[in-house]
């Protein structure tokens, strides 16, 4: 999988982190993309370094080997995404999940 940091997204992480920040949401945007590519290859590293890898690759790019399994999206197209797993996601990160039934 490649993952890309685009230069609209470094200009608009004042903006970004203020809105974060204002609705209460426990995550901030890293604009420098050199400080981005360092996070993102350690945490996948750290959580899956055993079997995968992840590579820095150009100034704004990284490769993550490709995990098992099927992504949320994959769950939504076919519709079997159910609230659990919406809640475990919201879990990992620290998001607390409210689900509403459809009216």
């Amino acid at each position: 999988m490649i993952k890309r940091r685009n230069v609209y997204g470094e200009r608009a992480a004042d903006l970004i982190n203020f809105y974060f920040r204002a609705t209460g949401v426990p995550i901030r945007y890293l604009s420098d993309a050199r400080e981005w590519r360092r996070w993102e290859t350690r945490c996948f590293q750290m959580l899956n370094g055993d079997r995968f890898r992840a590579k820095v690759r150009g100034t704004r790019t990284i490769t993550l080997d490709k995990l098992p399994g099927d992504n949320l999206s994959d769950h939504m197209n076919r519709g079997t995404l159910t609230s659990r797993m919406l809640k475990a996601a919201g879990s990992e990160y620290g998001a607390r999940i409210i689900l509403r039934p459809k009216s």
